[in-house]
């Protein structure tokens, strides 16, 4: 049996390493093991040198880019105001010094949507139409990036665009079937429109891919199973979450009201109150009305029926008429 092999540079369309290995085919699984150490041993060496040179040819402003999102990212993931600001600052100076970078644009796109759905400024509005705008520059920047199609379909989502976000969620998932953020932010769409059960696999197939996010994972599996009105994984779900965002509790309390645990939503939800009047822009108080935008900031629902249910929630846990 003959095998061949290839490593190419997509980027450039060069060939970078090719062989051929021939075994007799005797036993396939040793054959596989064979040929697995055999190619990663052979790549692993040449994967160094073309990194090296792809440094090598970088422009000092392409490589300050680099280091600048690298740097917003790792800022981000804490989902702080103060922390997302900085990382939005570091993103979008990474795109002013490399105007062909995708990965800033993607990144200055991931920080402006947390602003609006943390509503981190006064004008909330603002800052999704500056993701969208970012969003679709890294789309049109790098077309196989799967996370810039997943981030332009979700601020599609939340801007009500749903068959346009239907469109570049796939596009992502296409891409990439492998990127557990996909898989979540797929699921995360299934329920928005309708379809939370199918939700629910997805976020689970995205948990399978990344078992170690123990902060993200949970805070959506608990959103969809509340939106499934399955309120008791709800909140075993929200209440796995490591080091939580404070919309997790605004989420618990929900979950809590609706499986009639009373005592717990008012605890959840005066927790979720005195957090959210130290971190937003604009306090909303206490009345629920008032509480709507940020509610459509946190999860879009297609249906209205569905936003229904989530305040006839914040009201047993105590929001006020």
């Amino acid at each position: 049996m003959r095998i061949s092999a290839q490593l190419v540079d997509a980027g450039r369309g060069t060939q970078l390493w090719a062989e051929k290995y021939d075994w007799e085919l005797v036993d396939i699984f040793a054959v596989q093991d064979d040929v697995a150490r055999s190619v990663a041993a052979a790549v692993c060496g040449r994967v160094d040198v073309a990194s090296r040179d792809r440094v090598e040819r970088m422009s000092p402003d392409t490589l300050r880019a680099y280091d600048l999102v690298l740097r917003a990212k790792f800022l981000t993931l804490n989902y702080t105001r103060s922390e997302n600001a900085q990382a939005r600052e570091f993103a979008e100076r990474a795109a002013t010094l490399d105007p062909k970078s995708a990965a800033a644009c993607t990144h200055a796109a991931w920080c402006l949507f947390y602003e609006y759905m943390a509503k981190w400024t006064r004008d909330s509005g603002a800052s999704l139409q500056r993701a969208f705008d970012y969003a679709q520059r890294a789309v049109l920047l790098d077309e196989t990036d799967s996370f810039a199609h997943t981030l332009l379909g979700i601020v599609h989502l939340f801007r009500r665009e749903f068959d346009q976000a239907h469109t570049e969620i796939l596009a992502g998932v296409a891409l990439n079937p492998n990127d557990f953020l996909a898989r979540r932010y797929y699921g995360m769409f299934l329920a928005a429109t309708g379809n939370a059960e199918s939700g629910i696999a997805q976020i689970e197939l995205g948990r399978r891919l990344n078992p170690f996010d123990t902060r993200w994972v949970p805070w959506d599996m608990g959103i969809v199973c509340f939106t499934a009105r399955r309120y008791q994984e709800a909140i075993t779900a929200l209440k796995q979450a490591r080091n939580p965002i404070n919309e997790v509790h605004g989420w618990l309390a929900a979950s809590y009201a609706q499986a009639g645990l009373l005592q717990e939503a008012r605890s959840a939800l005066e927790h979720f109150l005195r957090v959210a009047e130290q971190d937003m822009a604009v306090f909303p108080g206490r009345k629920l009305a008032n509480w709507e935008p940020y509610w459509h900031g946190a999860f879009e629902y297609q249906d209205q029926a569905d936003f229904d249910h989530l305040f006839d929630a914040l009201r047993k846990a105590g929001l006020d008429d």
